[in-house]
């Protein structure tokens, strides 16, 4: 998801659900740069997780992917 970040996370999420409505038994998303990473952080027992990446996760969860390769991460919390 690099640059431009909001074009080309809609486009991964309307690929994903063209490969779902294919009937694709399993679908990963390799993502060399994870673009919401350094964003807005919450404080949460003294550990900031970033928002953004949670929520970009999220998002593709729910659009179908089933596995996520992404080669840039660079908080513990978001990498699992």
């Amino acid at each position: 998801l690099s640059p431009p970040v909001n074009e080309n996370l809609m486009e991964l999420v309307l690929m994903v659900s063209t490969l779902r409505r294919s009937s694709a038994r399993c679908i990963t998303a390799v993502i060399p740069y994870y673009g919401y990473c350094r964003q807005t952080k919450k404080k949460n027992k003294q550990v900031r997780t970033p928002i953004a990446a949670a929520d970009v996760a999220k998002m593709l969860q729910v659009a179908g992917v089933d596995r996520v390769i992404a080669v840039d991460l660079h908080h513990a919390q978001i990498q699992g």
